[in-house]
């Protein structure tokens, strides 16, 4: 294999990899940290997107915009607190079954990308 084709056969292992999941979780515990990424994922994803801001007002040394927007990042963490406590309890729970951890793992990558 050269380097061109190594990305696409590790993206192809990880399609069929996912297809491969069972969709219906049979845990409850499974449904519920799902429904819960999936709620949080546009609070995520705008968390990353001003956490980028903030970091380029840093390398720029633009102290009033990292002012401007350390609260905004403050309001999104408040948000999504809640949920994450809630998401750390039933990760314990999930972690007890090797099935259910897949099954959250493949939901943690989807989960993971913002478009």
């Amino acid at each position: 294999m050269n380097n061109k084709t190594l990305p696409l056969v590790a993206c192809l292992s990880l399609s069929a990899f996912l297809f491969s999941v069972p969709v219906g979780a049979a845990n409850p515990s499974v449904d519920e940290a799902l429904a819960l990424l999936k709620h949080m994922q546009p609070d995520r994803c705008a968390l990353q997107k001003v956490r980028g801001k903030i970091l380029i007002a840093h390398q720029s040394h633009d102290q009033s915009a990292m002012d401007a927007l350390a609260p905004q990042m403050d309001a999104i963490t408040a948000r999504l607190k809640p949920s994450e406590e809630k998401l750390r309890e039933l990760t314990t729970v999930i972690k007890q079954n090797p099935q259910d951890q897949t099954v959250y793992a493949a939901a943690q990558v989807e989960a993971s990308s913002c478009h």
